[in-house]
């Protein structure tokens, strides 16, 4: 079965949840997990799936489970599969950040994989922050960058600029480099420089469940 959930109000019907879908079973063939919780793990980009084991009928014992998971709006085709022993959770790791994740866990017992959950939605961090451009600015005599940017698709963003003297690396600024922080909007401009001196500059986006790639 495919499901949606719609909220209305007396101006109308909202949009449609996320389709979730589900197979019916047979009480011989046990039940699937309970209670999935998603937690963001602190670091890598990635997440600990966990969940209640279900109680089965007699006769069937629990022997693992199966941990499934899909970026959102890829067919059902493509999720991928990881074996968990009877632990019941699991940490998902290598992930694609600012990418929606769709993930469902089934209960393995030894006749083989029984009924998987519903789907639970996961919101990996935000997208990489692109099209950043920098202008000079002399007006005050002073040296100053005027920076912007192409807005992140995620709502709920802030955004954290890093600038340093010193080159660092392509993916990541140095140690020691100098930032600005809780940015609303897609520009931002940098006081107090040093005269005649390059520049590097990263830029990242940042939402509740912590900070996307530079």
């Amino acid at each position: 079965y495919y499901i949606w959930v719609a909220a209305v109000s007396s101006g109308g019907q909202g949009p449609y949840s996320i389709r979730v879908s589900q197979i019916t079973y047979n009480a011989k063939d046990g039940s699937p997990p309970t209670n999935i919780t998603i937690t963001r793990l602190s670091q890598g980009v990635g997440f600990r799936v966990s969940w209640t084991a279900p109680i089965l009928p007699p006769g069937l014992t629990i022997t693992g489970y199966s941990v499934q998971y899909k970026k959102q709006g890829t067919p059902d085709n493509s999720y991928i599969a990881v074996t968990v022993g009877v632990a019941t959770q699991k940490d998902i790791t290598g992930l694609q950040s600012g990418t929606k994740y769709q993930i469902r866990v089934a209960t393995v017992t030894h006749l083989g994989r029984g009924p998987r959950s519903f789907c639970c939605q996961d919101n990996s961090l935000p997208s990489q922050v692109q099209d950043v451009t920098v202008e000079r600015d002399l007006s005050d005599g002073l040296p100053s960058l005027t920076l912007s940017w192409t807005e992140v698709s995620e709502t709920g963003i802030t955004y954290t600029v890093w600038y340093s003297a010193s080159r660092g690396t392509t993916t990541e600024p140095p140690s020691g480099a100098s930032y600005k922080t809780g940015i609303n909007g897609t520009s931002t401009t940098l006081s107090g420089l040093e005269q005649d001196a390059k520049y590097f500059i990263w830029v990242a986006a940042v939402s509740s469940d912590g900070q996307g790639p530079y």
